[in-house]
């Protein structure tokens, strides 16, 4: 992906988000979390990708590319950086 492309992905998704009906979809959430249970969630939530993403060659008929991203970074109660 091309430098600020990252973003460009954010901004569109913002942008187009209704117009893609079940193609685009979002989920937040808060909660507390160990360093294990982080590492877990991204092991399972790559676990799932394989699991339901197809490569270009075996793609089933009407499969689309998907830009899927996961992250997660920690709160910094104010004053702290």
């Amino acid at each position: 992906m091309p430098p600020g492309g990252e973003l460009a992905l954010v901004n569109r998704f913002t942008r187009d988000v209704r117009r893609h009906g079940k193609w685009a979809r979002a989920s937040r959430a808060d909660g507390y979390f160990t360093a294990e249970d982080l590492e877990a969630r991204h092991d399972e939530y790559v676990a799932l990708l394989s699991k339901y993403g197809h490569t270009a060659q075996d793609a089933p008929p009407g499969a689309r590319l998907m830009h899927l991203r996961m992250f997660y970074i920690p709160d910094e109660p104010s004053g702290e950086r």
